[in-house]
């Protein structure tokens, strides 16, 4: 179903930033982008699948009430909890349970890259089932 678990730990082994997010200006851009694509200009209520060490939470943050972030990686959400003290994260591996809420806001964005065709099938139909 994709990109299994031990794979995304073996990524966050010896950095909680593999990939340069909080320091790539090309990152940090593509975040402000998606920021700047959003409709809105304020969510009740924000889930973000994949959230990895929170730098795209940091351009979110101030426009959601709420933000629950969900990750596999427990070093990751460490470092996402650091650089979003307001956000909530809670450690979980896709696919499996998502978490409660009423999401006005539902962010998937480098947690597609690690889905399979059938793992991004099962998502659609979680979510549509979950917060349609």
């Amino acid at each position: 179903m994709g990109v299994g678990l031990d794979h995304l730990q073996g990524l966050y082994a010896e950095t909680s930033d593999p990939w340069g997010f909080e320091h790539s200006a090309y990152e940090q851009a593509k975040f402000a982008a998606t920021r700047a694509a959003l409709s809105q200009d304020g969510y009740r209520s924000a889930f973000e699948l994949g959230c990895g060490n929170g730098q795209l939470a940091r351009h979110l943050i101030d426009i959601c009430a709420r933000y629950t972030g969900m990750d596999a990686v427990a070093s990751a959400l460490t470092a996402a909890r650091k650089a979003v003290p307001e956000g909530r994260f809670v450690q979980g591996f896709y696919p499996g349970p998502l978490p409660e809420g009423d999401f006005d806001l539902l962010i998937l964005s480098e947690v597609l890259y690690f889905l399979d065709h059938a793992g991004l099938g099962q998502l659609a139909t979680d979510i549509a089932t979950r917060w349609p």
